[in-house]
């Protein structure tokens, strides 16, 4: 495995049956790096973060450098325990004997959940559901974090404001970040680097640096340079 990667995928293939669903996909993570995986409803994005975890056969070889790896699902409510409150579904399945308080409570804080702590997951809309899950990764130490297309269900402009809070929580706690998207503004503003990927079989069209830094306002989603670099990325996925 490379120095100081986080993740690193050689040669991967992804079949069912005679569907042929990725392509000799090569791909590194550095440690502390958000990527986005970017491409077209159905071109397998999320197969290969079910094949990282071991729920999808592949070929090709995968190495993570942490045994510690949350996978957050784009549909929270299956990962949830309804009859739990939002604070138990965050320390599960840890004893409460095992868990950090002061860590429990800062990232309580952090994301406005205190309030919410002792409510239950139906109480909460779908953009802080996926919080109560992210949160949990973060309070567990998980060194890699897979998201598959977190906020899919939500309207535009409750999705956005999720993205400072999210991306304030990856620069605060430092994982390491794979996740998957059909949304450039989304790509844009919460990755480092953006790998965009064809249709079926899937392969590596491009990798795009992100420039915008660690910290983020929403503000840059108007700015020219946003805009330029939008188009830059359809350009990418149309071609």
């Amino acid at each position: 495995m490379k120095e100081h990667a986080a993740l690193q995928i050689d040669k991967l293939n992804i079949r069912y049956g005679q569907l042929e669903v990725v392509r000799s996909i090569n791909l590194n993570l550095k440690k502390e790096e958000v990527v986005c995986l970017l491409g077209p409803n159905g071109c397998g994005k999320s197969s290969l973060l079910q094949a990282i975890i071991g729920l999808t056969p592949y070929q090709g070889f995968i190495f993570t450098s942490t045994a510690k790896i949350d996978f957050v699902s784009q549909n929270p409510s299956i990962m949830l325990l309804p009859w739990l409150t939002n604070k138990q579904n965050i320390v599960f399945p840890s004893s409460i004997k095992e868990i950090d308080e002061r860590l429990l409570e800062e990232l309580l804080e952090f994301t406005k959940l205190k309030e919410f702590r002792n409510n239950y997951p139906y109480e909460l809309s779908g953009g802080m559901a996926q919080l109560v899950l992210l949160t949990r990764a973060l309070l567990h130490h998980s060194s890699l974090i897979l998201l598959d297309e977190p906020f899919k269900s939500l309207d535009f402009s409750i999705a956005k404001n999720l993205y400072k809070k999210v991306r304030d929580l990856f620069e605060k706690y430092t994982p390491t970040v794979l996740f998957v998207s059909h949304n450039i503004d989304e790509a844009l503003f919460l990755a480092d680097r953006i790998i965009v990927l064809s249709e079926k079989p899937t392969q590596i069209k491009k990798e795009i640096l992100v420039p915008f830094g660690n910290e983020r306002e929403l503000g840059i989603l108007n700015s020219v340079h946003f805009s330029e670099l939008r188009k830059e990325v359809l350009n990418e996925c149309l071609h």
